[in-house]
């Protein structure tokens, strides 16, 4: 998932300056397998993996690290259960 972000970011250049925030901070937190830009680019979502023990706190721990200025409308949040039930997709 990171390379992929990685690859349309620097390769497809359909990423943003939010997007690439949202992935860069959710990427550093613990229990996160990977982060990436999905939809149609310059517009869509960012899906993150993570193990499910740890969802509820990358949920909390993403949007408070996200300054104001950064960023133009605080994103909203989504949570899916996979059918592996070790791990949870989050969505901004």
């Amino acid at each position: 998932m990171n390379a992929s972000h990685e690859s349309s970011r620097r390769n497809f250049e359909n990423s943003t300056r939010e997007f690439d925030l949202l992935v860069s901070i959710a990427q550093q937190l613990p229990g996160v397998l990977g982060a990436r830009l999905t939809g149609g680019g310059f517009g869509g979502a960012v899906v993150v993996l993570c193990e499910q023990s740890r969802a509820p706190s990358i949920a909390t721990e993403v949007s408070p690290r996200i300054l104001p200025r950064e960023i133009r409308h605080q994103p909203s949040f989504e949570e899916s259960q996979m059918e592996q039930d070790d791990f949870r997709a989050l969505v901004w």
